[in-house]
């Protein structure tokens, strides 16, 4: 039968031995699960609204009041639904009525401006004393829209393979084959280049200076 001082030293070495190996197979099973969450973190998908496929834009309804407009750009500004609808309803019209394919916006015939114009004012009501400056801003958000999304076309469509005809289905299948087209011949490439050039040439990078205003 053992002795009190030899449970004594067994006890002490079974502590020794703990001591000498502080992981415990508690720690080691937590430390495999939580390699193993981040393995299925870095290997699971993750759609953001980025990399998500994009739905077709619906035609926009309803009729918004102008209460408001910015001095400078002359677009709506309150309440803060004519501001955020103004946009969407210019970017909706200019990709609606100007096709991918003409070589600017200048190129626009007059009607197609003045229909511009009209189906974008159809969903507001703007004080008369504003009203041509607005028309203005129209014009020229749905001018932009239009520019960007000839770029959104080529960056994100073409250059990856895909077809926009499901994001937009104002574009016909001979309309997209002569885009792409189009941005395969050396003139474009040369055309974009130049574009592309100018831009490194005269960018100028925005500074910001702090300024203490507690003193």
């Amino acid at each position: 039968m053992p002795s009190s001082s030899d449970s004594t030293h067994a006890s002490g070495d079974v502590s020794s031995s703990d001591s000498d190996n502080p992981r415990s197979s508690a720690d080691c099973e937590g430390s495999s699960n939580l390699e193993r969450d981040r393995a299925a973190a870095i290997t699971l998908p993750v759609r953001t609204r980025r990399n998500a496929p994009r739905k077709p834009t619906h035609q926009p309804k309803g009729v918004y009041e102008v209460t408001e407009i910015d001095l400078k750009s002359w677009a709506p500004t309150k309440p803060d639904k004519a501001r955020m609808r103004f946009r969407s309803v210019c970017g909706f019209v200019g990709r609606a009525r100007l096709n991918i394919n003409l070589p600017g916006f200048r190129k626009a015939d007059t009607e197609t401006r003045r229909r511009i114009v009209r189906e974008i004012m159809d969903h507001f009501n703007v004080p008369e004393q504003w009203r041509m400056q607005v028309e203005h801003a129209a014009l020229k958000k749905a001018r932009d829209a239009w520019r960007n999304w000839k770029h959104v076309l080529y960056k994100k469509y073409l250059s990856e393979g895909k077809d926009p005809i499901p994001a937009y289905p104002q574009i016909t299948k001979a309309d997209w084959a002569e885009f792409k087209r189009v941005r395969a011949t050396p003139e474009f490439a040369a055309k974009s280049f130049k574009k592309s050039d100018f831009r490194r040439r005269t960018y100028t990078p925005t500074v910001w200076v702090w300024q203490d205003t507690t003193a």
